[in-house]
């Protein structure tokens, strides 16, 4: 597919074994399930459930940004752009996905304003300014578990704006500089 995927407002969609050559977006969805798919985003992104949403199941993607891992690509005002995934609302599983080339606006894979009971699981991030964000969370508890990270520049985790109720177990982290800083 060439373009956008919208599923707006539906509940209980599978997209599996996909070629998308653009975004695949589900806000205000229920139950989603994106599995086994190859995202090959646009500088809006990749995986996006940007409104609230409830129950999505991301799983076993790869998910590839449009920005190359460049000098000019670096820093907070880099020539950087989109999220991979990004997800809303509650009860979302994240996992088993390969995450690259993206940058942190807000970050690669995104729980931010994660209300409860999300997980990110097993995920492998390269290439990102920030791996993994939760910004805020929103009481959790949110789990972030057995991610794998390489290619960092800012952060692996991004837990600003009043963060609380994250679990963060056996991930790896390998950056230069401090693995694990927490602003």
């Amino acid at each position: 597919i060439n373009g956008e995927v919208p599923i707006f407002a539906r509940r209980y969609v599978h997209l599996v074994g996909m070629t998308v050559n653009g975004r695949i977006r589900a806000n205000g969805s229920v139950g989603v399930a994106i599995m086994g798919n190859r995202v090959n985003g646009d500088d809006q992104g990749g995986i996006a459930f940007a409104l609230r949403s409830e129950g999505a199941y991301i799983a076993d993607n790869v998910v590839t940004g449009p920005t190359g891992w460049t000098a000019a690509a670096m820093g907070a005002s880099g020539a950087n752009t989109g999220e991979g995934i990004l997800v809303t609302g509650p009860g979302h599983v994240i996992e088993n996905n390969r995450v690259s080339n993206w940058r942190d606006c807000v970050s690669t894979l995104e729980a931010d304003f994660c209300q409860h009971n999300c997980r990110v699981v097993a995920n492998r991030i390269t290439n990102s300014f920030v791996a993994m964000s939760s910004q805020p969370g929103l009481g959790g508890p949110n789990y972030f578990i057995r991610n794998t990270a390489y290619n960092i520049l800012y952060s692996t985790f991004k837990l600003h704006r009043g963060s609380v109720g994250d679990v963060i177990l056996h991930n790896t982290s390998i950056r230069h500089g401090d693995a694990f800083n927490v602003y």
